[in-house]
């Protein structure tokens, strides 16, 4: 089991700029469909680009996932 709490923001054209990336575009990307997850996210309604949303993917069957925000 994995337990994950976390936010995330992003500002108005911010990001990894020092790596030559276009920012943050998701606060949690999953691959692999992982199972026995329990992940609770506080996130801003309000998106600043290039942010797009805050889970990317998807989680096994045993597992939770909450936002907030």
């Amino acid at each position: 089991m994995v337990n994950i709490d976390g936010c995330s923001f992003q500002r108005d054209g911010g990001g990894a700029s020092w790596i030559g990336a276009l920012g943050m575009r998701w606060a949690l990307h999953l691959s692999g469909a992982p199972d026995y997850l329990s992940v609770r996210l506080v996130s801003d309604p309000v998106h600043h680009g290039p942010f797009q949303g805050t889970v990317f993917g998807a989680a096994g069957s045993h597992s939770s996932i909450s936002v907030l925000g």
